[in-house]
């Protein structure tokens, strides 16, 4: 009866050491998952981040029948253009007949 105490002690013995390993993996399993999802998280929020910039960044563009246009910009000042030939203070400049075959343009 002895020897059959110390059997089943010894059978009992080793389903503890497996429960016990079996609990261990568990344990790494786990934290590798919370590891893995904390990456997972850290990853989303930068994407996030990104996706918002993207956005931003792509609103200056509108859509106009489907096709995507610039936004017409209005400048700061206006520029008034003169043309070289115009009166200006007083002065005329005289480019010669523009009109003429030999007349040339640099």
């Amino acid at each position: 009866m002895v020897q059959e105490i110390a059997a089943t002690s010894s059978e009992q013995n080793s389903g503890i050491n497996q429960i016990r390993m079996a609990i261990e993996q568990l344990t790494q399993v786990a934290q590798q998952n919370s590891a893995s999802a904390e990456e997972l998280a850290s990853s989303s929020e930068e994407m996030a981040l990104q996706a918002s910039h993207l956005k931003k960044t792509i609103s200056f563009f509108k859509l106009k029948n489907n096709i995507m246009v610039a936004p017409t910009v209005t400048p700061a000042f206006k520029f008034e253009k003169k043309m070289p030939f115009e009166k200006e203070n007083g002065i005329h400049f005289d480019l010669g007949n523009q009109n003429d075959p030999n007349f040339e343009s640099f």
